[in-house]
C-alpha cells in the first residue's frame, strides 16, 4: 500500500479495556496503516490511587524515549494524545517540537478551563480536539481502530468507520 499513515496514540490510560485493549508498541502491518500506543495501561491502578505526582512520572516514563527519537520520525506522522483531569500539564513540555497541525487531542471535560488554558499558552490551539468519556480509554481505542483501517483521524462523526452509535463528540478547532 503506498501512501501508508502512521500514529503514535499517547496516554495515561489505556487505549481500549479489558480483551479490547492495545498493549503498547506498534500495531499494523508494515506497509499498511500503523499505529504505535505509548500508555502506562499496566501501572494504571497504581496511578489512579496515588495521585497527579505519579501520573506525571508515569508521563515521564513514556514520553522521555519518544522525545529522544521525535527527529527520526515521518513529518507526516499524526499524534494522538488524551488530556485527562489529572497531569495533564506536565504532557506539554514535550510538544514544542511537533505542529499543532499534526496533533489530536482527545479530552474529557474534568479541568477543561485548565487544559484550554495549557494549549493557549503552548500555542496548541490550533489542534484539533475531540471529546471523550472520562478516562479516554473507549474513545482512544475507536481513534485507533479508525487509524488502523483508514490511515486517517476522521474530521466528522459522518467520516466514522465503525459503530454509527459512538458516544464521541467530534469539536472542530
Amino acid at each position: 500500500m503506498v501512501g501508508a499513515a502512521k500514529a503514535i496514540f499517547i496516554t495515561y490510560n489505556s487505549v481500549g479495556i479489558g480483551r479490547e485493549m492495545l498493549g503498547n508498541g506498534w500495531h499494523g502491518k508494515d506497509g499498511e496503516h500503523q499505529i504505535f500506543i505509548a500508555s502506562t495501561e499496566s501501572i494504571r491502578t497504581k496511578s489512579i490511587t496515588s495521585g497527579k505526582a505519579i501520573r506525571e512520572k508515569d508521563i515521564d516514563g513514556i514520553l522521555v524515549p519518544l522525545a529522544d527519537i521525535l527527529h527520526l520520525m515521518d513529518e507526516k506522522m499524526i499524534f494522538v494524545i488524551y488530556l485527562g483531569g489529572e497531569g495533564h500539564e506536565h504532557i506539554f513540555s514535550y510538544l514544542y517540537q511537533i505542529p499543532a497541525e499534526r496533533i489530536v487531542f482527545v479530552m474529557c471535560e474534568c479541568d477543561r478551563q485548565g487544559k484550554m488554558h495549557q494549549l493557549r499558552e503552548h500555542r496548541l490551539l490550533g489542534a484539533r480536539r475531540i471529546d471523550s468519556e472520562c478516562g479516554g480509554e473507549l474513545t482512544m481505542k475507536k481513534l485507533a481502530d479508525h487509524f488502523l483501517t483508514t490511515g486517517q483521524i476522521p474530521e466528522t462523526e459522518e467520516e466514522w468507520v465503525g459503530d454509527p452509535n459512538s458516544a464521541i463528540v467530534w469539536r472542530r478547532k
